[in-house]
């Protein structure tokens, strides 16, 4: 395959390519200047000169970016935000792909600045990072009987005061069993997230077109439908298979710290004789213990404690894979399947994707950062 890649604005002698097979296709970015709603203000590819964007669902903040400017004047650091978008031309008629990869806020850069030149590296967080930075200035309450979703003082609201307009949480029919209170000087994320906990849903994250959102109630990892399946050829480094040094759990205990209701708890254990992580195999409880803070559920707590076991089991082998570059990578819990040969067998079957990152040069690829779930070669689940 015959790989083109450039950055708008190079010069023609310094567009970067890189061989791969026969067939091929053309990669570009262009990078805007945004406002925190998305709307692109300036189009300044032709001073991007290098950078990446990546996930990491270990992280509060999920989705990360940087990029290396040529006169970094042009970016007014905090009011500012960088859409970075991929392009993708196939020299075999298929069809063209256009992909936004985030939307990101900024503040000062390091960088040097002389006469004849200036280049600087502006970091960017997504934009649960403005939730993160934004608290409340008085105890803010949620009634009883409030919906999680669309109640006052519930998730919605507390997105918009932080002055986001647009966000992607799926409605809901649950409401809050009690009252209850955040005090002055909670963020706003802080304070979604617990109550994200309390309906036993994932945290915040971001979609690739900006939109603050979650997917809402666990998915199961084994019926979830892979992102691709990926086999030899898609491999441009032999996978690397490498401990991630974070502890395995087979056995997880959710407790519910809420002094105005009776304790409430869920215990999800791996007793699975074919698992290598469980406590039949181990011989042993490997525990993980969560706290969900405020009024919940029994039935959220349980669907918690399942999620986070079956994550946690994951840690047991993990693999870092190369492959093209391909921007959906970068969207949060998603699945995929290694069908793979040769010496490299052994590591087919299905994989969660912890973390993923993509470059912006064609020495920077797609690289995922894979925890298995099953292996086709071994029976049951790890």
């Amino acid at each position: 395959m015959l790989l083109l890649f450039f950055i708008h604005g190079w010069p023609t002698d310094a567009e970067p390519t890189a061989i791969v097979d026969g067939n091929g296709f053309t990669l570009s970015v262009d990078l805007w200047r945004a406002t925190i709603d998305n709307a692109l203000v300036e189009d300044i590819s032709e001073y991007l000169v290098d950078g990446a964007v990546d996930l990491n669902l270990d992280r509060d903040i999920k989705l990360a970016a940087s990029f290396v400017l040529r006169n970094p004047s042009v970016i007014t650091p905090y009011t500012d935000f960088l859409a970075p978008f991929v392009r993708m031309e196939f020299d075999d008629g298929a069809d063209d792909v256009y992909q936004q990869v985030g939307l990101y806020a900024t503040k000062v850069a390091p960088g040097r600045y002389t006469v004849e030149d200036a280049i600087a590296t502006f970091e960017g967080m997504d934009l649960t990072s403005i939730m993160a930075t934004s608290y409340h200035t008085d105890a803010n309450s949620i009634a009883a009987s409030a919906n999680y979703v669309s109640g006052t003082n519930g998730i919605n609201e507390t997105i918009s005061g932080a002055g986001i307009t647009r966000y992607n949480i799926p409605a809901t029919t649950s409401t809050t069993a009690a009252a209850q209170s955040f005090k002055v000087g909670s963020s706003r994320l802080d304070k979604v997230n617990t109550l994200l906990d309390q309906l036993g849903w994932y945290h915040l994250a971001m979609d690739l077109d900006g939109k603050i959102s979650t997917p809402g109630a666990p998915q199961n990892l084994l019926s979830m439908e892979p992102w691709r399946e990926l086999t030899d050829a898609d491999m441009l480094t032999p996978p690397d298979v490498q401990p991630t040094g974070i502890e395995i759990a087979n056995v997880v205990l959710v407790i519910n710290d809420d002094p105005a209701s009776a304790p409430l708890s869920s215990t999800a254990t791996n007793s699975d004789p074919q698992s290598p992580t469980s406590t039949v195999s181990i011989g042993r409880s490997i525990m993980r213990l969560v706290t969900v803070q405020g009024s919940t559920t029994q039935a959220a707590l349980d669907a918690l404690a399942a999620r986070i076991l079956a994550e946690s089991r994951t840690y047991y082998r993990t693999c870092k894979v190369t492959i093209l570059h391909d921007p959906t990578a970068l969207v949060p819990h998603q699945t995929v399947r290694l069908t793979l040969t040769g010496e490299m067998e052994s590591l087919s079957g299905l994989w969660w994707i912890r973390t993923a990152s993509i470059g912006f040069t064609p020495d920077k690829p797609t690289v995922l950062e894979l925890n298995q779930v099953t292996s086709d070669l071994v029976v049951g689940t790890i």
